[in-house]
C-alpha cells in the first residue's frame, strides 16, 4: 500500500514525489511515457526553478544547462527593452524531466509506465486511480492523489467536472533549429506580436549552436481569426519581426526536428485545486504565467507545497477537504498576487498592442514601466524564497 500515488512524473509531478519520498512516505509515480522523452516548452528556467533545482540537488553543471547573459524583448513597433543583470538558463526538457525522474527513482520512489484514465472516488474522496499498464486496466490505491499530469490532465478534468474557459488556453509551437554562425549564442530575444496579440514569439539559445525558437498566443484569438497555429508561428518566422531587422529564419537552418504544439492553462481565477483526497499541481492545477506562459517554476513549486500539505494531512491521517484545502491557502498566500498582476498585464497591456508600445517607450529603462513593476514583483517573491 502506498502513501501517496503521483499522477505524472513531469517538473511537478517529480518534485512532489522526491519531497515526499525524503519525508519517508512510500511514493508510486506514474507516467505514460518513458523517460528520457521529448516535451514541447520553451525550455526557459525562471531564476526561482534554477534556485529550487539545487536545492532538490540537480546537477546544474553539466553542458545541458545553458547560461543566458542577455534578454531583449521587443515591443511590436522594435522598441528594445533589455536585461541582463539575472541570466536566464535553457535546458531541453528531455534532460530536465529525465534528472528529476532518476533523482526520485534514488531516493526511492516506485516509477510505473501506466496511462491513468481516471481517478478512483468512493463515497465523495479520491482514493486511487484506474489506468492502463501492459495493456491491462489496473486499480492503484493510495489514501492520497496528487495530479500532475499536464495541462490535458484527466485528474483535473474528472474532479472539476469539464476544461478550462477558453479565453484562458493558450497554444504554442516551438522547433529546435540550428542557429546561423553569425547569431548570437548568450542572448535571449522576445517578440511581441502586432497582429495576434496577446501573442508573442521567442527564440533562445541552447549551446552548441542550437536553438528553441517558438511562437504562442490565446486559444481565442486564433478562432476568431480563424488562422492556423503553424501558419501563424511560419509568418513569424519569415516576416521582419520588427522593421529594422532581417526575419528570424535568417538567423537559422532547419529546423532539426518536428514542430511541437501544445496548450496552457492559465486561469487562476479557478476557485480550488484541493479535493478531498487529491490535489492538482503544475499544469494540471493551471498554475501557468498568464503573462508569458511560463510553468516550469510554479511547477516546482506547487510540487513542494503539495508534498508539505500531503505530508501533514497522511500524519494526521485526515484526507478530508478541510485538511488538503490547506494547499489553496499556501498557494494563494505565496503567489496569487503575481498571477494577479500578471493577469491583469497580459488582459489589459499586451492584449493591445499599441500599449505595450507605451509601456516600452517613455519609461522603457525605468523600473517604473509596466514591465519594471512585473519584475520587481518576481524579484520581491525570488528573495522571500531565498
Amino acid at each position: 500500500m502506498y502513501d501517496v500515488i503521483v499522477v505524472g512524473a513531469g517538473p511537478a509531478g517529480s518534485t512532489a514525489a522526491i519531497a515526499l519520498a525524503r519525508a519517508g512516505r512510500q511514493v508510486l509515480l506514474l507516467d505514460k511515457a518513458n523517460f528520457p522523452r521529448d516535451k514541447p516548452c520553451g525550455d526557459m528556467l525562471h531564476p526561482f526553478a534554477i534556485h529550487t533545482l539545487r536545492k532538490l540537488g540537480v546537477d546544474m553543471e553539466s553542458r545541458e544547462f545553458h547560461v543566458l547573459r542577455r534578454v531583449v524583448l521587443f515591443a511590436p513597433d522594435g522598441s528594445p527593452l533589455e536585461w541582463d543583470q539575472t541570466p536566464g538558463t535553457v535546458v531541453p526538457r528531455r534532460v530536465l524531466d529525465h534528472l528529476l525522474v532518476q533523482l526520485a527513482l534514488k531516493e526511492g520512489v516506485s516509477l510505473r509506465r501506466v496511462r491513468v484514465q481516471y481517478p478512483l472516488i468512493t463515497k465523495g474522496v479520491v482514493a486511487g486511480v484506474v489506468g492502463c499498464e501492459d495493456h491491462r486496466v489496473t486499480a492503484f490505491q493510495a489514501p492520497i492523489v496528487i495530479g500532475a499530469d499536464g495541462s490535458k490532465s484527466v485528474i483535473a478534468r474528472t474532479l472539476r467536472g469539464g476544461g478550462w474557459p477558453t479565453p484562458y488556453v493558450f497554444v504554442a509551437i516551438r522547433a529546435y533549429f540550428r542557429l546561423a554562425d553569425n547569431a548570437p549564442a548568450t542572448t535571449a530575444e522576445l517578440y511581441w506580436n502586432q497582429d495576434l496579440a496577446p501573442g508573442y514569439g521567442w527564440l533562445f539559445p541552447m549551446g552548441d549552436g542550437v536553438a528553441n525558437v517558438g511562437w504562442g498566443t490565446r486559444l481565442d484569438v486564433l478562432v476568431n481569426r480563424r488562422v492556423n497555429l503553424r501558419t501563424a508561428f511560419a509568418h513569424f518566422l519569415e516576416r521582419p519581426p520588427i522593421r529594422a531587422m532581417p526575419p528570424i529564419r535568417t538567423r537559422l537552418v532547419g529546423p532539426l526536428g518536428p514542430y511541437r504544439a501544445w496548450t496552457l492553462n492559465t486561469c487562476w481565477l479557478v476557485p480550488r485545486r484541493s479535493y478531498p483526497g487529491a490535489v492538482l499541481i503544475g499544469d494540471a492545477g493551471g498554475f501557468i504565467d498568464p503573462l508569458n506562459g511560463g510553468g516550469l517554476h510554479y511547477a516546482l513549486r506547487t510540487g513542494l507545497l503539495a508534498a508539505r500539505v500531503v505530508n501533514e494531512a497522511l500524519d494526521g491521517a485526515d484526507t478530508s477537504l478541510t485538511s488538503l484545502g490547506r494547499f489553496d491557502a499556501l498557494w494563494r498566500k505565496e503567489f496569487a498576487w503575481q498571477m494577479r498582476l500578471a493577469n491583469w498585464i497580459q488582459r489589459h497591456i499586451t492584449a493591445h498592442p499599441s500599449r505595450v508600445n507605451l509601456a516600452f517607450s517613455p519609461l522603457k529603462w525605468s523600473r517604473l514601466s509596466v514591465f519594471g513593476v512585473y519584475r520587481i514583483a518576481f524579484a520581491i517573491a525570488l528573495r522571500k524564497q531565498l
